[in-house]
């Protein structure tokens, strides 16, 4: 790997080490009771394009991708849009996400909602389930071999995991601990570049191995006609700085969602 980039990513676990050990875990009597919407149920109803669409203000690859505004307002445009769920990055420090925009979305949210942020400690999980998401990004690259203790927590908070792979030993991992939907990310860490092909490729191994797992493909959709030659090989999309910088969100994600 790239060794910058194997830096930075040993930073944001180090920084995401420590801000968990921050968090008090919550009294089980003040743990939130509301039934949780359904990420994978949400994809498999979705008689189009399921497009997960994401609140992203910056990436480190990106820079910034609009500027600050209200995530409701936000929220509101791609539900109105078709969107299946709403992805909100709650990381600060790298992508300019905070926790409380979901908890704030949450409030008038009629779709799942899934927390994407660099989860390293199973604290968080139960931060997660407080704070309002109905599902969870679990990172396989960063959480390796206690990947299925961690999507066991999830499980048990009533919280889907959204497990993310690059490749396919990642994505054993994955498959090895009973993975209901599976994320391939389609950037290459060590180049930080797009790669569609990598879903094609990746998925056809992911069903050859365990046909269970809804598949989402994350990364690299820019325009409605990208998604179309790929409908094949997934069960949906994670899309976020195209509709992030639309003029239009609703209209942008709606070109998704009937592509």
């Amino acid at each position: 790997m790239n060794t910058a980039i194997n830096r930075f990513l040993r930073e944001i676990v180090r920084h995401k080490e420590a801000e968990a050990a921050g968090i008090d875990m919550p009294d089980e009597f003040m743990m939130p009771d509301y039934r949780l919407k359904s990420l994978s149920d949400a994809v498999r109803k979705q008689k189009r394009n399921a497009v997960i669409a994401e609140i992203k203000f910056r990436s480190p690859s990106g820079g910034v991708t609009a500027p600050l505004s209200d995530p409701k307002d936000i929220a509101d445009e791609y539900i109105r849009g078709g969107c299946t769920a709403v992805s909100v990055l709650t990381d600060e420090k790298f992508f300019g996400g905070k926790k409380e925009y979901l908890t704030e979305i949450s409030g008038i949210s009629t779709v799942p909602l899934l927390r994407k942020d660099f989860i390293v400690n199973e604290k968080q999980l139960y931060e997660t389930k407080v704070i309002g998401a109905d599902a969870v990004l679990l990172i396989a690259k960063i959480l390796g071999g206690k990947l299925p203790e961690f999507k066991e927590t999830a499980s048990a908070l009533s919280l889907e995991s959204l497990i993310e792979v690059r490749n396919s030993e990642e994505a054993d991992l994955a498959i090895s601990c009973g993975a209901e939907i599976i994320g391939i990310n389609n950037r290459d860490l060590t180049t930080m570049k797009i790669n569609l092909n990598k879903t094609a490729e990746l998925s056809a191994y992911i069903r050859d191995e365990y046909k269970d797992a809804l598949i989402i493909s994350e990364s690299g959709y820019n325009f409605p006609d990208d998604i179309k030659a790929m409908k094949r090989y997934c069960d949906g999309f994670l899309i976020g700085s195209s509709v992030m910088k639309a003029k239009n969100r609703r209209e942008a994600v709606e070109g998704f969602v009937c592509a």
